[in-house]
């Protein structure tokens, strides 16, 4: 059963009803074998469709159209569609444009589509893709994760600085040669932990100042050689704990001191015991 586990869904979904039946009985005994309540939730769904879809056999235009209304989803049982259809299945969920049929699919009803939920990108066959959608992308994106499905030849720089304004983390998904200053100082101002997706090529003692500046925390993702005197003592006026992200060789003793005046407990940061008192942080 481990050994399935991972293709259960895709066995699922290619069962008839009375095998899917048979599957989720199986499943409600196997532990830790696709049982999680959201993934069972969802199988149950998809069986109900397929009763239902069993149930009338005789699809009429104006039943489907009245069911992708309530439910976008209903479009993979339709057997004969229309533009009508497909236009009211993807408004009710935007996914349902993986059941469109190719000949259905336009540019605006993509467009309508990406619009609503930007993922859906993924979807669209890409001779359709156009730079108004992958605009569309940035105004609806669900998830950074939707940057990634831009094509390359879209991404221009203007793009991915109003990408990665959006969500910094989208600068994970710009190659070295377009992540410019400017678009990484961007990224960082949005969240200074994406100082961690700059290419180290990019990567300038200038970001990483104004990285830690923002957020000590940042200086967890400062590699050791860009550990300056600077950057180190920046995120330490922040707060003392940020000594605990200095590379042993990098710290000095003003650090020590400037992270122990902050709060004591810092002293179990300190890591140049043979240069001070471990036991008199007075003496620092």
């Amino acid at each position: 059963m481990e050994f399935i586990s991972p293709f259960w869904d895709l066995l699922f979904f290619r069962c008839d009803l009375p095998e899917q039946a048979r599957l989720m009985r199986v499943c409600s005994r196997i532990y830790r074998v696709g049982t999680t309540d959201s993934r069972m939730m969802h199988r149950l769904k998809i069986q109900h469709r397929r009763w239902q879809a069993r149930a009338l056999p005789d699809q009429t235009p104006e039943k489907c159209l009245v069911m992708c209304q309530k439910d976008g989803y209903w479009l993979r049982y339709v057997h004969y569609q229309t533009p009508e259809i497909c236009q009211a299945a993807v408004t009710q969920d935007p996914h349902a444009l993986k059941f469109v049929h190719e000949q259905f699919k336009t540019l605006s009803l993509c467009l309508q589509a990406v619009r609503q939920r930007g993922s859906v990108i993924d979807l669209v066959p890409r001779h359709l893709i156009t730079y108004e959608m992958c605009r569309a992308v940035l105004h609806s994106m669900d998830s950074y994760k939707a940057f990634s499905y831009v094509p390359e030849v879209f991404r221009t720089p203007d793009l991915c600085l109003a990408a990665v304004k959006r969500s910094g983390e989208c600068l994970s998904y710009i190659i070295p040669s377009k992540q410019s200053l400017r678009i990484c100082k961007a990224a960082i101002k949005k969240s200074p932990a994406a100082l961690r997706h700059v290419h180290p090529e990019n990567l300038t003692e200038e970001l990483c100042l104004y990285a830690v500046q923002l957020d000590y925390c940042a200086l967890a993702y400062v590699p050791r050689e860009k550990q300056t005197r600077q950057v180190c003592l920046a995120a330490i006026h922040q707060c003392g704990s940020a000594l605990n992200y200095v590379y042993p060789e990098r710290q000095t003793l003003e650090m020590c001191r400037s992270a122990i005046q902050k709060d004591p407990q810092n002293m179990l940061s300190v890591r140049i015991f043979d240069r001070i008192d471990p036991f008199n942080a007075s003496s620092l």
